[in-house]
């Protein structure tokens, strides 16, 4: 609306809101833009949900319920609800779907914990705009990665897959009977307002009748073949002992991906997979291995599965080691008719950048970088632009945008530059990845790599000025790139459904890459409107 307000549209704006119960929150900050903007500023969402919280619900719990919903803001704009389904999120990756919904979790507790201290004058008003679309918002969710994790664990035999298919159907009743009480609420007033259908998309178009995603059971009264004991890792759907088409067949070993000083824990996953009660021990004798748990038992009823999460003592390993150990997992029942004891390769790499480096280090073969984060922003020529950080503007953090929005076009040579530095240890002079697990190979263009700019969704709103930056790596040819093209008599721009969905522009460009060490990426936006999020440094773990 700022952008609106500055172009000069200034005496009526029109907006596409939906329905208008369910969306008084948003609303009323439109609203309160409208009638005066220069209240409010890039930085002033926080304080206008705080002031709102202490009219509606009282200063009590204003700071808790202002910062709850900016929260819920965040999570709700990384992508649309109706696209997220089983499959959006990783079950073997970065901890990803995990992650994704204990944060969902965590501020549907904080809204209970708000409700419940509330008194009952204000209660209703609280369960409409703050607990309701939290709670199923926190309850969709749950219900899409939870059927995820049903079907990886169904695919992996493990007895655990049956509770988390009841899992799955008691939150798919609850979210019935969520919209029920809302429609109840103050004796009707706003009955059938949730009737609408949200779980079961095929599309864009709400589903015709509620449908949950398709689950899987596995057959408690039979053993698997390989026992009672199953092992998983972070980072493949292989699991042993036993065969699957995710790793090699009849092997007995896993892979853990590789631990380093910069990077996170890995885990490895203990469940059960038989029908009697098992003990399984961990067995490792190095010294700097820390396991959060190496003893426990197994219990038939599958709901004792255990995560071991692996780290390592790096102060105990000598600096610049490189090396590998395998431990076993061993069960107090057999392995089935022809397997045998299942083993983890665990490798570390203590190489690090050196000590007067500061910036960015690569870990699984990546480097990650939010916007805002920048090393250091070196002027252009044009000293009258300059970036400016957005909170929440963002999948994950904040936004980076130039500002005045009303700027003129820009080039390399009168933009400010966002630098970042980062520190690789790849060599990707082979062209060859493998995957051991798999035992399998990829290839890619040897000492290349990629570098990603994850954008915010916008369109090109000048016609004959698109969305544009420039991107540098080292003392290479800066690229220019536009990234929204539009199309002839009013068409959407190719890739713009992608980009609705994933609330976010990817764009890609390509660079030589001279080897570890130290690098400088550089980073101009040329088109007031694009918003940067994040970059991602890609050596091949991406």
């Amino acid at each position: 609306m700022h952008l609106a307000y500055e172009r000069e549209a200034r005496n009526i704006w029109v907006v596409n809101v939906g329905d208008l119960k369910p969306l008084e929150l948003p609303i009323s900050h439109f609203f309160d833009l409208a009638y005066d903007i220069n209240r409010w500023d890039k930085d002033s969402t926080s304080e206008w949900l705080e002031l709102w919280a202490a009219r509606e619900f009282g200063p009590e719990v204003a700071a808790q319920t202002g910062a709850l919903m900016n929260t819920y803001s965040l999570l709700a704009g990384r992508r649309k609800f109706e696209e997220v389904d089983p499959n959006t999120f990783s079950w073997i990756n970065y901890n990803e779907a995990n992650n994704v919904l204990a944060e969902w979790t965590a501020i549907q507790k904080t809204a209970q914990s708000i409700l419940d201290k509330l008194p009952a004058t204000t209660q209703p008003a609280f369960f409409e705009m703050v607990y309701h679309p939290v709670t199923a918002a926190c309850t969709y969710y749950d219900i899409m990665i939870s059927a995820a994790k049903n079907n990886v664990y169904a695919q992996q035999g493990r007895t655990s897959t049956n509770a988390i298919a009841q899992h799955v159907q008691n939150q798919f009743t609850y979210d019935h009977q969520l919209s029920k009480s809302y429609n109840q609420l103050l004796g009707g007033k706003w009955n059938h307002m949730m009737d609408q259908t949200h779980i079961g998309y095929q599309y864009w178009q709400q589903p015709m009748r509620q449908a949950l995603p398709p689950l899987q059971y596995v057959q408690m009264a039979e053993r698997a073949l390989t026992g009672d004991l199953g092992i998983a890792v972070e980072g493949s759907n292989a699991t042993v002992p036993g065969d699957d088409r995710f790793h090699s067949l009849s092997s007995m070993t896993l892979y853990l991906a590789t631990l380093d000083p910069y990077g996170p824990a890995r885990w490895i996953d203990v469940f059960h997979s038989g029908t009697q009660k098992v003990t399984w021990n961990v067995q490792s004798s190095v010294p700097y291995l820390n396991f959060t748990q190496k003893t426990g038992t197994l219990s038939p009823n599958g709901t004792t599965d255990t995560r071991i999460w692996v780290s390592v003592d790096w102060s105990k390993v000598k600096p610049g080691a490189i090396n590998t150990t395998t431990i076993n997992i061993t069960s107090s029942t057999d392995y089935g008719t022809q397997y045998s004891v299942p083993k983890v390769v665990i490798s570390y790499n203590n190489t690090a950048a050196p000590s007067n480096f500061t910036g960015f280090v690569e870990s699984d073969r990546t480097v990650s970088i939010e916007a805002e984060h920048y090393s250091s922003i070196s002027n252009g020529g044009n000293s009258s632009v300059s970036y400016e950080v957005i909170p929440g503007l963002s999948r994950t953090l904040s936004g980076v945008t130039l500002f005045p929005v009303t700027a003129d076009s820009l080039t390399p040579a009168t933009a400010p530059a966002l630098e970042y530095d980062f520190y690789t240890f790849s060599n990707l002079s082979s062209g060859v990845l493998m995957d051991q697990n798999m035992g399998t190979s990829s290839r890619y263009t040897p000492n290349t790599v990629n570098v990603t700019l994850l954008l915010g969704t916008s369109l090109n709103t000048i016609p004959d000025r698109p969305l544009r930056y420039a991107v540098q790596v080292d003392d290479q040819q800066p690229q220019a790139r536009q990234y929204i093209f539009d199309q002839p008599q009013g068409a959407n721009p190719t890739g713009w459904l992608t980009a609705v969905a994933d609330v976010i522009w990817y764009n890609t460009t390509t660079w030589n890459y001279s080897g570890p060490g130290a690098h400088k990426l550089k980073i101009w936006e040329l088109e007031p409107g694009v918003v940067l999020q994040k970059v991602v440094v890609d050596l091949g773990g991406a």
